[in-house]
Order: structure tokens, then sequence, then C-alpha cells
């Protein structure tokens, strides 16, 4: 059993109403087509979804928005991928709160 390729770190946008829109793009796993996809401000789970996936479509872009955050703050983002037995964690990211 393979694990799901890493995810790419996040695309972060900020707002001043105090909301992250956090996008990202799919990732692919070869023996597996359903994929769990978790979004994490630090060690909070902010979004969870589960898409089917195919590794020789193009990757789709997806989008989770965090709210309630305090301006002036920086907060860390990334993505973690689950296959239902692997777990691959990519890259974080950061954005401040205008």
């Amino acid at each position: 059993m393979r694990p799901p390729a890493v995810p790419k770190a996040p695309t972060l946008t900020a707002t001043t109403a105090g909301r992250v829109y956090v996008s990202y793009s799919d990732s692919y796993d070869a023996d597996n087509l359903s994929l769990t996809y978790n979004v994490f401000r630090g060690s909070l789970n902010v979004g969870s979804n589960k898409y089917t996936t195919y590794f020789w479509q193009p990757r789709k872009t997806y989008q989770v928005v965090d709210r309630g955050l305090k301006r002036g703050s920086t907060y860390a983002y990334h993505i973690e991928v689950h296959d239902g037995r692997n777990i691959t964690k990519g890259a974080t990211t950061t954005v401040k709160i205008p």
C-alpha cells in the first residue's frame, strides 16, 4: 500500500474581517481513489473534505474558509491527505491577518 502523494502547500488569502481563505490542490494515490483532505491551522483541523481523484487527471483546486481570526496575528496552515491507512503531510504556509 502506497501513501498519497505529498500535497502542495496551501495558498492563503487573509481579509481584514478576520478570515483566511485556504486554497489547496488535490493530490493522488496510485492504489486509492478516495482521499480525505484535512486543512489544519496549527494543530486544529479547520476543514475536512473527501474527494475522488485520479492520478492521470489535472489537479483540482478546493477552498476552505477559516473565520474569527484576530487581526494582526500570524497563523500557519498545512494540508494532510489520508487514504484510510496512510497520512501524508504537506508543507506549512503562514499568513498575517491585516
